[in-house]
């Protein structure tokens, strides 16, 4: 009888140590999925603020995120929110309509530029030239834009006058 008590007793030990050594594992690795996650956020949101390239993240032709370049891009303080304005907002007019077709196409699956140039609309009206380099990402079924921007008005009035130069 102590022999078949003591293997019962034995067997619930192991099957209870195993359990135990199971939930162990289960939260050691889902706290090595967390610190993989924390440490993924913390990378992307140093390139992210740290870029001099504006970046930016939408979602239907609105502001999710954008970055202190973006701000600065467009002549917006530090302290502005872009979050929930529109993406057109900072287009100049004439480019608002072909840009409003790409975010359009963009989103249901069809192919578009995904580098363009286009001519951008500072906070006190003035417009650049900006250069465009867009990627996309699907989550839960939304399509996000992100948006890689580069003020290139230099580099066109430095071509505009090599032109000019070459032509006299």
């Amino acid at each position: 009888t102590f022999a078949v008590v003591s293997g019962k007793i034995s067997f619930h030990l192991i099957i209870s140590t195993l359990i135990v050594v199971a939930m162990w594992h289960r939260d050691l690795v889902e706290s090595d999925r967390q610190w993989e996650l924390r440490e993924s956020e913390l990378k992307f949101r140093s390139i992210f603020d740290n870029s001099v390239d504006a970046i930016g993240v939408s979602r239907d032709g609105l502001h999710i995120m954008v970055n202190p370049a973006y701000v600065r891009m467009f002549g917006y303080q530090p302290s502005e929110n872009l979050a929930g304005s529109s993406i057109l907002g900072l287009l100049a007019p004439p480019e608002r309509a072909k840009v409003q077709k790409y975010v359009r196409r963009r989103a249901a699956g069809e192919d578009v530029p995904v580098a363009y140039e286009t001519r951008g609309l500072r906070s006190d009206g003035s417009e650049f030239d900006l250069e465009v380099n867009v990627s996309t990402y699907e989550l839960d079924g939304k399509v996000y834009t992100v948006p890689m921007l580069r003020d290139i008005t230099e580099r066109k009035q430095t071509q505009d006058a090599l032109r000019t130069s070459e032509a006299r």
